[in-house]
């Protein structure tokens, strides 16, 4: 446990020292260029940079980038010059400089000690590294270069001023060129050689990545040091000494943090996207598992609803015959009474008892059309037909009989109007609106009973109106008067199905609208259906 507590400290602190130095890295400090340089920088759009080979950490390139420390360091200088950078490519140094001395390019990315070629000048030096001895893990720590005497030694080939010192100073080495540090590694990893030399970060960073276990830093091959510096123009002497200022600008702690970025990166790679496509392809799959079987249940949950809609509605059938049938019912039965009494008083009239007879029969009818109203409401093949909306008010006040029961009714049609819609349907819902009224007018016990019907034309539909003067609806209950089982009679009066089925016949079946609101002295029902044409024209 105390260990544990010592190991996270040290951590906690090495992570905040590691931050703080992070943050003191000093921000670009503002070069003073002469006004020529500043002259010179204003013209140039770009510095055309040549870098050469694959030496990574310093320099590494995929299809369409350029990496490693040196291009880091350019990046650099270009924030600190302000001009961009571009870099070409070419497979060797003599490539590069070729270019530069040709005015194809500014600068070669980098250029040692001591300087070869006599139309290229060098900047001020702005990286350094030391040459190292490769040996396999096992080897024994060499203090002196003279152990390695006839010993097979590899070396880049194209290393020649490291070549040249070597092998004046060492002449004993048995030394020999290989093609790249991966395979000067490989030759001694597999005991071909017994050493390589090369620069000391080229190899630590390739054996990191590909012989960890096998390979190892030796020692040092003093006192051999390779020095970077810009290769330029020996005629651009403005561009050399822009160079030079950027360089001495570099603060130690800039270099040190681009050069630590490449040794701790664990590996350089362009992206693969292949696993995060993997990723994303099964999150696909799983979706689309998820909402298939999501919709599957909502099927079933749909299906089953709506056989469980089937079967309410059958209830709500039945309920609404029971309901719409008791006026009728009461009728002939008051028929049948007045009929008895006048056999009874040996006083019947054939007038009189054709009336009731003709009552009953079409009380009976329109008994038998609310079956059928009711069976086809959900028929899919039921045809709608153009109807006078005025003959559909006439009868179903006839079959309420609201001209014997003392109410007065007034009727406001200027013209006719046709209303394309099922008719029995539409004379269900007037004749709801019109028994509700009469209700209203019976346990309101209202005085002067009124309905006032008026037909027009509104917003391209035709606007039937239905108003009485019957105290209207409580303003708690309008809101809720067209749900079903909600009534504001006794339970024997009304089962609150009655005008719950008047708006689902309106607005689910006639595609029409119904709705309701108090006025002065009673309510307005108002019916909008859409327009018909007149059959007679």
């Amino acid at each position: 446990m105390i260990k544990s507590i010592i190991f996270l400290s040290l951590l906690l602190l090495y992570t905040v020292t590691y931050l703080v130095a992070d943050q003191s890295i000093p921000s670009n400090t503002k070069i003073n260029f002469t006004q020529d340089e500043q002259d010179y920088l204003s013209k140039k759009k770009e510095v055309i940079v040549c870098d050469y080979g694959e030496w990574m950490p310093y320099i590494g390139h995929d299809e369409t980038h350029t990496f490693g420390i040196l291009y880091d360091f350019y990046k650099v200088f270009a924030s600190k010059i302000g001009v961009p950078m571009r870099f070409v490519h070419k497979p060797d140094m003599e490539a590069c400089v070729t270019m530069v001395t040709e005015g194809e390019a500014d600068a070669v990315v980098s250029l040692g000690t001591p300087n070869t070629f006599s139309d290229i000048a060098l900047s001020h030096e702005y990286g350094n590294d030391f040459v190292a001895l490769v040996t396999q893990l096992q080897t024994p720590f060499i203090r002196d270069m003279k152990v390695l005497n006839g010993k097979a030694v590899g070396i880049i080939g194209h290393y020649k001023n490291m070549i040249a010192y070597l092998h004046n100073t060492y002449p004993s080495l048995q030394l020999q060129k290989v093609d790249s540090t991966a395979d000067g590694l490989a030759q001694v990893a597999k005991g071909e050689l017994y050493a390589f030399i090369d620069i000391y970060r080229i190899a630590a960073y390739t054996i990191r990545r590909e012989h960890v276990g096998e390979l190892k830093i030796n020692t040092k091959v003093y006192p051999l040091v390779m020095r970077a510096h810009v290769g330029l123009r020996k005629e651009d002497v403005l561009l050399k000494s822009i160079f030079n200022k950027a360089i001495d600008n570099l603060s130690t702690a800039e270099k040190t943090r681009m050069i630590g970025h490449w040794m701790r990166a664990e590996k350089v790679v362009k992206p693969d996207y292949r696993l995060l496509i993997e990723i994303v392809t099964g999150a696909l799959l799983l979706l689309l598992g998820f909402l298939y079987y999501h919709l599957k249940v909502r099927y079933r949950q749909k299906a089953l609803l709506e056989k469980q809609a089937k079967l309410a509605g059958m209830g709500s059938m039945i309920s609404n015959i029971a309901h719409q049938w008791r006026q009728p019912l009461s009728r002939i039965n008051s028929n049948i009474t007045v009929m008895k009494m006048l056999l009874d008083s040996n006083e019947a009239q054939k007038e009189q008892l054709t009336e009731k007879l003709n009552s009953i029969e079409e009380n009976t009818q329109y008994m038998s059309d609310t079956i059928e109203d009711f069976l086809h409401f959900f028929h899919p093949n039921k045809q709608k037909t153009s109807v006078l909306l005025q003959a559909c008010v006439e009868k179903a006040l006839h079959l309420t009989g609201i001209y014997s029961k003392n109410i007065k009714v007034s009727i406001n049609a200027n013209k006719e109007s046709w209303v394309y819609t099922y008719e029995k349907e539409l004379i269900q819902v007037i004749l709801i609106i019109l028994n509700n009224a009469m209700d209203n007018f019976k346990i309101k016990s209202t005085s002067d009973p009124k309905i006032e019907i008026s037909v027009e034309s509104h917003q391209g539909k035709a606007l039937l109106s239905i108003r009485d003067n019957g105290g209207g609806i409580e303003e708690k209950e309008i809101d809720r008067i067209f749900e079903p089982y909600y009534t504001t009679k006794f339970k024997h009066e009304g089962t609150g199905l009655g005008l719950y089925m008047a708006k689902l016949l309106t607005e689910n079946s006639m595609g029409g609208s119904l709705r309701v609101k108090n006025v002065k002295g009673g309510a307005l029902f108002e019916i909008a259906l859409p327009k018909g044409e007149n059959k007679d024209a």
